[in-house]
């Protein structure tokens, strides 16, 4: 695992070839008119929402089947997301987003995640809580990009 700095981590992947450019160009767009309604931004291909206090994935694109699974067998909470990160990245992963939980601070992780063939494709995950006036975390909302090249 390299890290960036305190709050990015690569998890089986090299710094060389990450382009961070799109963290000043307002990546994460909530629409005000829609309560936590998620819009994609600087080429990430998928918003996502977890719901903390339920601990429900929701899931806006189709990353389902860039990843080769129907909608209903894909991820729907933080366990199953968990069961197709590959081993050798899945602590790095819940690391930075739960200090994040704990700290409010930027996670940016890239890590791999298995297809359904098997194979694993990298992805590049970027989030932020949502968080009650007393400062306690209720929802992550994020941005996934994958990466185009499948890992055999």
């Amino acid at each position: 695992m390299e890290y960036l700095n305190e709050h990015i981590a690569l998890c089986g992947t090299s710094v060389k070839a990450l382009d961070l450019s799109f963290l000043t160009s307002g990546v994460l767009d909530l629409d005000t008119t829609q309560p936590y309604e998620l819009k994609t931004a600087s080429g990430f291909s998928v918003a996502y929402e977890w719901d903390i206090i339920s601990d429900r994935l929701k899931w806006h694109g189709e990353i389902h089947k860039a990843l080769g699974y129907s909608c209903e067998e894909f991820p729907s909470t933080e366990k199953e997301w968990c069961n197709i990160i590959h081993p050798d990245d899945c602590e790095c992963v819940q690391k930075f987003v739960y200090k994040h939980l704990k700290t409010d601070v930027l996670y940016l992780v890239k890590y791999r995640v298995q297809r359904k063939d098997g194979s694993y494709i990298y992805i590049l995950d970027y989030g932020t809580a949502l968080r009650n006036s007393c400062g306690t975390p209720y929802r992550l909302i994020g941005l996934t990009k994958l990466q185009e090249n499948v890992i055999q």
